[in-house]
């Protein structure tokens, strides 16, 4: 059941959403999560603008932790995920394209629940339990 919640259903970014707000389960804590597919209108090393095709724009400042897409230019679609802090909406993951699979698929990658965020996970508890051993 990876990327869905308790009832099985998939989190908006997954369903061909455009932009859109929920909360998933991330170890036992609530995190209230942000996404939106469109098309990058500006980029720079601090923040990214994307517009959807409904006229919805938001801007995402990106920290030293978000993972990027290294082909994201402007006019590039793409799927972010974002956290908000403050008035600060910080992009934990900027993809290419709108996902995969029927309307849009699953989760963008980085979410909680996606197969990036799984396989990072299993790749940091690897590290960590032979780093013990």
């Amino acid at each position: 059941q990876t990327g869905r919640d308790q009832a099985g259903a998939v989190p908006p970014g997954g369903m061909g959403a455009l932009h859109g707000t929920f909360v998933v389960s991330d170890d036992g804590a609530y995190v209230t999560t942000y996404v939106q597919t469109g098309t990058v209108t500006s980029i720079s090393s601090s923040s990214v603008t994307v517009k959807s095709a409904d006229g919805y724009t938001g801007t995402y400042a990106i920290s030293s932790s978000t993972t990027t897409a290294s082909s994201v230019s402007t006019g590039t679609t793409v799927s972010v995920v974002a956290t908000k802090s403050g008035e600060t909406l910080t992009a934990t993951s900027i993809t290419t394209g709108t996902g995969s699979g029927p309307g849009g698929g699953g989760p963008p990658s980085g979410l909680p629940g996606s197969d990036q965020q799984d396989q990072q996970d299993q790749q940091g508890a690897a590290q960590q339990g032979s780093a013990s051993a």
